[in-house]
C-alpha cells in the first residue's frame, strides 16, 4: 500500500497562483518520493512547471511515478494550465541507460524532450 498526499502552499509574491507538492509514502510512512510544481497562472498562456520528480530506486519502475504524474496533470488541467514544462535533472543518472529510463518515462507520456534537457507537453491536444 502507499500513499500519495498533496499539500498546496500559500502565494506570497503575487506572481505565482500555486505550488504544490505530491508526497508519496510507503506502508511504513517513510517518504519514498515526490513531485513538486508551479503553476504560472498570471502568464499567457497559463502553465505548469514540474519542478522535481524523485524516487527512490526500489520504488521506482512499479507505477508510482505514473500514478503520481497522472494526478499533477490532472490537477495542471483543473487549474487552467494550457501546458507543463520542466527541467531534465541529471542527479539520478548514473549510467546512459538511466537516462534512457527517465527520458523513456516522459516520452511514453506524451511530453517532448527538447535539447535534452527540458520536457514540454500540451494539455490542450488531450
Amino acid at each position: 500500500m502507499y500513499i500519495i498526499l498533496h499539500i498546496q502552499f500559500s502565494n506570497e509574491d503575487k506572481t505565482l497562483s500555486h505550488r504544490g507538492k505530491y508526497i508519496i509514502r510507503n506502508n511504513k510512512n517513510k517518504q519514498i518520493g515526490n513531485l513538486t510544481y508551479i503553476f504560472f497562472e498570471n502568464n499567457s498562456p497559463q502553465y505548469m512547471m514540474l519542478s522535481d520528480i524523485i524516487f527512490e530506486k526500489e520504488y521506482r519502475n512499479i507505477g508510482l511515478g505514473s500514478m503520481t504524474l497522472d494526478l499533477f496533470e490532472t490537477r495542471a488541467k483543473s487549474y487552467g494550465a494550457h501546458y507543463i514544462t520542466g527541467d531534465l535533472s541529471p542527479v539520478d543518472e548514473e549510467k546512459s541507460a538511466d537516462e534512457e529510463l527517465r527520458n523513456n518515462f516522459y516520452l511514453k507520456r506524451g511530453y517532448k524532450i527538447i535539447n535534452s534537457g527540458k520536457i514540454y507537453k500540451s494539455l490542450n491536444s488531450n
